[in-house]
């Protein structure tokens, strides 16, 4: 769980000088706060509480009405919570939480479970070790071991892979490295972080000792070498640079892809922020879900 509160959030940062948000933090640390960027709340530490709260109940709603196996694919936090039954469905979506590799939990990013389950599509929540008790390339070695794990399990299913803010990165990064990357068919990244250079000298960055040599290697500048379909979801009401970076990956992507524009793949959902765009995720009628169950039931 989110217990730390560093999750987008530097409440004990000693930057001498305030974001325009009147937050104590350098404008490039607001940038990449996400709940410095608020529909709903001035305060960032509400932000966050609001988020883990509505997810939790999430969590605690699916477990009544989903079928739910918790599958150890290693040691530590590497567990996989698979929701739906596996046997019947014949597709699967594997998902990555976000926290900027230090925080989160599989358990919080269970919001669209029920809409997928309900269309005949077993979600896999992927838990991994945090780049603050491993180096951030391990923590990708573990999400490209999952993604061969449930590609082994699952030898008959259509596979998909996405992911959240930081989730998003990971599945990226995952699923390059994965000896089953043929196997996912779909990629689906909810405000993805893409570019890493900009955490550098951040309590972002500087909480798992982000190095200028992993930032270099570890960014995700090009997707040319991915066969995967793509979709792109951000709020409209989040950071300029979360938007910024999820547009630049966008155009990458349909600049070799002749004759799909990025209007194709890349959307951007009117009234959410960084947050509420996850949590829409349990409201089977939301824009948000609506573009997600179209982009995976899709042939």
């Amino acid at each position: 769980m989110l217990t730390k509160r560093v999750f987008y959030l530097n409440i004990n940062c000693q930057a001498v000088m305030s974001c325009h948000h009147g937050i104590r933090c350098t404008q490039q640390e607001c940038l990449y706060s996400p709940s410095h960027w608020s529909t709903i709340s001035k305060s960032p530490e509400l932000v966050i509480e609001t988020f883990i709260i509505n997810l939790q109940s999430c969590y605690r709603d699916n477990l009544q009405t989903v079928p739910l196996q918790t599958i150890p694919y290693g040691d530590g936090k590497q567990i996989i919570d698979i929701w739906g039954n596996e046997f019947e469905s014949t597709k699967a979506l594997a998902l990555f939480h976000g926290g900027y590799w230090q925080e989160g939990d599989r358990k919080l990013f269970t919001s669209p479970v029920k809409a997928l389950v309900d269309n005949g599509i077993v979600v896999a929540c992927i838990g991994y070790d945090f780049a603050t008790t491993i180096c951030l390339n391990d923590v990708i070695e573990q999400g490209a071991k999952a993604l061969h794990f449930l590609a082994k399990r699952w030898p008959w299913k259509r596979l998909s892979v996405g992911g959240h803010s930081a989730g998003a990165h990971l599945a990226i990064s995952a699923l390059k490295r994965t000896m089953d990357a043929h196997r996912y068919e779909k990629i689906v990244l909810f405000s993805g972080i893409y570019d890493l250079k900009p955490l550098l000298d951040t309590y972002i960055g500087k909480a798992i000792n982000l190095s200028l040599a992993e930032a270099e290697t570890l960014s995700i500048t090009s997707l040319d070498e991915m066969s995967v379909e793509l979709l792109a979801i951000v709020g409209a009401d989040e950071s300029p640079k979360f938007k910024e970076q999820s547009q630049h990956i966008v155009e990458n992507y349909v600049s070799k892809r002749y004759p799909m524009t990025i209007s194709d793949c890349y959307k951007i959902i009117p009234g959410e922020d960084h947050f509420t765009l996850i949590t829409s995720l349990s409201d089977k009628n939301s824009t948000a879900t609506k573009e997600l169950l179209r982009f995976i039931l899709q042939k």
